[in-house]
């Protein structure tokens, strides 16, 4: 088949279409088993049959050899991320007092917003810096910085 190699990137091209909608990085690998087959279309007397070897050969090799490197790096990358996690960017931040916190509980002004606090009791408008965050809820003590 002369056009052999044209198959062999749309082949490809659709598989590197389909790896977008299909998690796990699993497709890609046979998108590039693909792309190498096409090459090998090019070599003269290679009949389908080792085409079809080289595909099997690529698109395994790059699943068994270069996805779990990605897929180590992948996961490592998502050990530093902090998705949904704003919260969390809160400690070490001041604030004031915009209600006293009285028996552990109050209001403070952190940034923009308005959150309930627990902490030790302090009067209305004392500065506070922020120690931790549960749910909505942050730890505070007063800014000795103040």
């Amino acid at each position: 088949m002369q056009n052999m190699w044209m198959w062999w990137l749309l082949l490809a091209a659709l598989l590197a279409i389909l790896e977008i909608f299909v998690p796990g990085t699993v497709l890609i690998w046979f998108a590039l088993g693909a792309l190498l087959a096409m090459v090998a279309a090019f070599v003269p007397g290679l009949d389908l049959t080792v085409q079809l070897l080289i595909f099997a050969a690529g698109s395994l090799a790059g699943l068994a050899l270069l996805r779990p490197h990605i897929m180590a790096k992948r996961d490592a990358d998502e050990d530093n991320r902090e998705v949904n996690e704003f919260e969390q960017h809160l400690i070490g931040s001041s604030g004031v007092l915009v209600e006293p916190i009285v028996g552990g509980k109050g209001r403070a002004r952190v940034g923009d917003t308005t959150w309930t606090v627990t902490g030790p009791d302090l009067p209305k408008k004392t500065r506070i810096r922020v120690t931790s965050v549960d749910g909505i809820r942050l730890g505070v003590k007063a800014d000795s910085a103040y």
